[in-house]
């Protein structure tokens, strides 16, 4: 009986497919039971500020989007994309729950869809070796995780192309300015890529993010305009 080998071509077109799978999702728009989130201008996790400056090995390669529902304020279900897999979440218009005429009021007043769409990126402080998800629901958030991932491709393909390991990058969190139509400049995160770690795993920490830990306040992440 002959023994299937998986050859070194099979090999680099699977790494390669990540890679662009990574980049045109970007294009188009990378134990966690902290979250770090970005509101009014600040990083936290729970609720200690995370000064601006602060170094992170973002897990790029682990980008992951997902569609999370709410009832009653509880967390009942999540429904995660990994993006180097090629994952695509649904549109809004496929979930259940359409009738706005049933869904709770927010803090607004105005009618709260129940179901929430996040970016999640899995982060490792580089001082305390800490693994927390930079989760966000806001168009600033999502801009910044998909800005790195952009970058990331672009960096992995190159060195998929030249038979060398891309590593993971490493980032500074900083803010910048947000233009918006209803609300001037806002503010909104940014991961500045300031190096690489080579030896950093593809396929990130050990951890599934479907243990990432979630509450009803841990949704509001600035305006989502």
């Amino acid at each position: 009986m002959s023994k299937q080998v998986t050859t070194k071509t099979e090999t680099q077109l699977t790494l390669d497919n990540a890679d662009a799978n990574i980049l045109s999702a970007a294009k188009a728009e990378a134990g966690f039971e902290k979250l770090l989130k970005f509101r009014k201008g600040e990083f936290s996790i729970q609720d200690d500020v995370v000064p601006v400056g602060t170094e992170f090995l973002a897990h790029a390669a682990a980008w992951t989007k997902t569609w999370i529902k709410f009832i009653d304020g509880k967390l009942v279900e999540r429904r995660l994309y990994r993006v180097a897999r090629g994952e695509t979440p649904p549109l809004r218009e496929a979930l259940d729950d359409l009738d706005q005429a049933s869904w709770p009021r927010g803090h607004d007043g105005k009618p709260a869809d129940p179901w929430v769409f996040q970016y999640l990126l899995p982060l490792e402080n580089l001082e305390t070796g800490e693994l927390v998800i930079f989760a966000t629901q806001s168009v600033g958030g999502r801009r910044a995780v998909s800005d790195l991932a952009e970058s990331y491709g672009k960096q992995a393909l190159a060195k998929r192309k030249a038979n060398q390991h891309s590593g993971q990058p490493i980032v500074r969190l900083g803010v910048a300015d947000m233009p918006t139509r209803n609300f001037g400049k806002v503010l909104r995160p940014v991961f500045e890529i300031v190096g690489w770690d080579e030896m950093a795993s593809r396929e990130g920490p050990e951890t599934p993010l479907e243990k990432v830990a979630s509450a009803s306040d841990d949704m509001d992440d600035e305006i989502p305009f």
